[in-house]
């Protein structure tokens, strides 16, 4: 094992960066969640974060016009929703159906914001073509009932990875929690 560390350090060592060469400098804080959403998404991606009491987003970023077409402004609930293909629509309501009663189900209440809800399903764009979105969410609050209050939701394209919808849930356990994968809701 520590042979094996010495050889990558001795090949990194190969490559050694200097102040004097770094062309782009260094990543600033502000710039790390942006760094790091295209690092951990499968494709071009926009985030937001969904209120349960408004029953809408509170926030869209602006690469929604990158993904759907859409303007970040005017990306309710109900401009996304529109776009989805009517054969998805069940799919995507059993998800959210299993996994609201998974998640409030969880004692102690705080355990709710341990559980990434993940499934995919096919939308269209405001231009007509079809994407295979994968849709990631997880609470990011709750009220003073422990009920959630806001999700933090990713949507990415992952058209490319996919021909077809793999019409399943995960519930993705963070810590040593465990996870649920590719869950039958139909």
């Amino acid at each position: 094992m520590k042979d094996t560390q010495n050889k990558l350090i001795k090949l990194w060592k190969q490559f050694p960066p200097s102040e004097a060469t770094i062309l782009d400098g260094r990543i600033h804080p502000e710039e790390l969640n942006e760094t790091l959403l295209q690092f951990f998404c499968p494709g071009p991606s926009f985030y937001g974060i969904f209120d349960f009491a408004q029953l809408d987003f509170v926030f869209v970023h602006q690469d929604v016009k990158k993904v759907l077409g859409l303007d970040s402004r005017k990306a309710s609930l109900s401009a996304q929703y529109a776009l989805i293909l009517p054969s998805e629509l069940s799919f995507i309501q059993a998800c959210e159906e299993y996994s609201g009663r998974f998640l409030f189900q969880l004692q102690p209440p705080h355990l709710r914001k341990a559980y990434k809800v993940n499934y995919a399903y096919r939308t269209r764009t405001t231009a007509g073509e079809i994407k295979l979105l994968f849709h990631q969410a997880i609470t990011i609050s709750m009220d003073v009932n422990n009920h959630i209050a806001q999700t933090f939701v990713v949507n990415s394209d992952v058209t490319h990875l996919f021909q077809d919808s793999p019409r399943s849930l995960s519930l993705v356990g963070l810590g040593d929690l465990s996870s649920y994968f590719n869950i039958d809701v139909m």
